[in-house]
Protein backbone atom coordinates (compact mmCIF):
# COMPACT_ATOMS: atom_id res chain seq x y z
CA UNK A 1 0.00 0.00 0.00
CA UNK A 2 1.11 3.56 -1.29
CA UNK A 3 0.85 6.69 1.47
CA UNK A 4 2.50 9.94 1.56
CA UNK A 5 4.85 11.06 4.32
CA UNK A 6 1.70 13.25 5.27
CA UNK A 7 0.12 10.45 5.99
CA UNK A 8 3.06 8.18 8.03
CA UNK A 9 4.60 10.83 9.81
CA UNK A 10 2.32 11.23 12.54
CA UNK A 11 2.81 7.54 13.07
CA UNK A 12 6.16 7.77 13.57
CA UNK A 13 6.34 10.62 15.60
CA UNK A 14 4.38 9.09 18.75
CA UNK A 15 6.75 5.92 18.40
CA UNK A 16 8.42 5.14 21.70
CA UNK A 17 8.00 4.46 25.63
CA UNK A 18 5.56 6.66 27.37
CA UNK A 19 4.49 7.64 23.72
CA UNK A 20 2.64 5.58 21.45
CA UNK A 21 4.79 2.85 21.53
CA UNK A 22 6.29 0.38 18.95
CA UNK A 23 3.19 -0.86 17.12
CA UNK A 24 4.06 -4.89 17.65
CA UNK A 25 1.86 -7.01 19.83
CA UNK A 26 1.25 -6.32 23.74
CA UNK A 27 2.58 -9.85 24.40
CA UNK A 28 5.95 -9.24 22.45
CA UNK A 29 6.76 -6.09 24.63
CA UNK A 30 5.74 -7.83 27.72
CA UNK A 31 7.58 -10.73 26.56
CA UNK A 32 10.87 -8.60 26.32
CA UNK A 33 9.68 -6.44 29.27
CA UNK A 34 9.49 -3.42 27.86
CA UNK A 35 6.58 -2.67 29.40
CA UNK A 36 5.14 -0.22 26.52
CA UNK A 37 1.68 -0.61 24.86
CA UNK A 38 1.04 0.65 21.49
CA UNK A 39 -1.94 3.23 20.53
CA UNK A 40 -4.08 2.45 17.46
CA UNK A 41 -4.94 6.11 16.39
CA UNK A 42 -2.61 9.39 15.99
CA UNK A 43 -2.56 10.59 19.45
CA UNK A 44 -2.73 14.60 18.71
CA UNK A 45 -0.89 15.82 21.98
CA UNK A 46 2.40 13.43 20.96
CA UNK A 47 2.46 15.16 17.54
CA UNK A 48 4.77 18.15 18.22
CA UNK A 49 7.02 16.52 21.04
CA UNK A 50 9.57 14.19 18.94
CA UNK A 51 11.48 16.26 15.94
CA UNK A 52 13.42 14.64 12.90
CA UNK A 53 17.14 13.24 14.60
CA UNK A 54 15.46 12.67 17.80
CA UNK A 55 16.31 8.95 19.00
CA UNK A 56 13.74 7.36 20.98
CA UNK A 57 15.33 4.27 23.56
CA UNK A 58 13.30 1.71 24.93
CA UNK A 59 14.94 1.23 28.15
CA UNK A 60 17.89 3.43 30.04
CA UNK A 61 20.83 1.45 28.29
CA UNK A 62 19.02 -0.17 25.60
CA UNK A 63 18.51 -0.07 22.21
CA UNK A 64 17.41 2.74 20.74
CA UNK A 65 15.29 3.84 17.27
Amino acid sequence: MDAPASAIWPWLAQMGPGRGGAYTYDWIENLLGIGIHSVDRVVPELQQQLEIGDVMGNKQGGPAM
